[in-house]
């Protein structure tokens, strides 16, 4: 997270990233278990990796799926065997951006690599993501997901 939070202070307003960081630090302290602590801190390093600077410091992938679906995945890490994952997914429906048509949702956290594979999971929904080369990452999404219309997490993710 220190790497994270540092260049998010180099790239993007240092005035809000710190007084997130404050918020969080409050928020951590008054966590009552070992769940409220693991949360906080998946959230504290996903907004982290989504600003300019934490984009900047992550390898980031991009996905084009059939039915109108792209998705990005950033990795950041590993350290100490866990890497941090960013993954989103917009589907464009039939009727287009103008007419609304749009969805978007995705899953994030902290998470053990082991033998270039990885998985995130909510509620019943399961990405397993493997990473098969330096380039390239394949997402394998099972269970109920519950995602937004349309999007699909699953696909293959190249390097921009």
């Amino acid at each position: 997270m220190g790497t994270l939070y540092a260049s998010a202070l180099k790239h993007d307003d240092a005035g809000k990233i710190r007084e997130r960081q404050r918020r969080w630090i409050t928020k951590v302290q008054s966590c009552g278990d070992v769940a409220c602590i693991r949360q906080a801190y998946d959230d504290q390093i996903s907004f982290l990796q989504a600003t300019q600077g934490g984009r900047s410091v992550s390898a980031d992938f991009t996905s084009k799926g059939p039915g109108g679906n792209q998705g990005d995945l950033a990795i950041f890490g590993p350290v100490d065997g866990l890497v941090a994952v960013f993954l989103t997914s917009t589907y464009v429906g039939p009727g287009g951006g103008a007419a609304g048509d749009v969805n978007a949702d995705g899953m994030d956290g902290v998470v053990p690599l082991e033998k270039e594979h990885t998985q995130l999971s909510r509620d019943g929904c399961k990405v397993d993501l493997d990473r098969l080369n330096a380039k390239t990452w394949r997402a394998s999404q099972t269970g109920i997901c519950n995602l937004a219309d349309g999007v699909t997490l699953q696909g293959t993710y190249r390097k921009q």
